[in-house]
């Protein structure tokens, strides 16, 4: 179950971003990654046995929350087909209202489909 402090806490309101083409709302400032568990997201990628893994650390040095955050760049639309571009670290990335953010099990599975 996801939880986030909600009392005695002074924060923005909220924005959407999108993860994994689904809506959520999260808080300007704090981490992707924090924002993610909070909306009960628990499955960033997969381990080769195929089990979810999710953040780990959540101070950057494990690499366990790596997600994909979309450019506005028209070019690079399609996370599956640029696996090289703007991997960031969960934990260490602030939320920006509106962020497309996409985790590795979703473009697995997008690339599942490709030819």
């Amino acid at each position: 179950m996801a939880f986030r402090k909600q009392q005695n806490v002074s924060r923005p309101g909220p924005v959407r971003v999108a993860v994994d083409k689904v809506e959520i709302s999260a808080y300007e400032g704090e981490s992707v990654a924090a924002a993610l568990l909070a909306a009960g997201i628990l499955d960033f990628r997969r381990d080769s046995n195929g089990k979810p893994r999710a953040p780990f650390c959540n101070m950057g040095s494990c690499f366990e929350c790596l997600v994909y955050v979309d450019t506005a760049d028209e070019e690079h639309k399609n996370p599956g087909k640029n696996m090289d571009l703007p991997w960031v670290r969960g934990c260490m990335t602030p939320v920006i209202r509106g962020m497309k953010i996409y985790t590795a099990t979703f473009i697995q599975g997008c690339n599942k489909n490709d030819p």
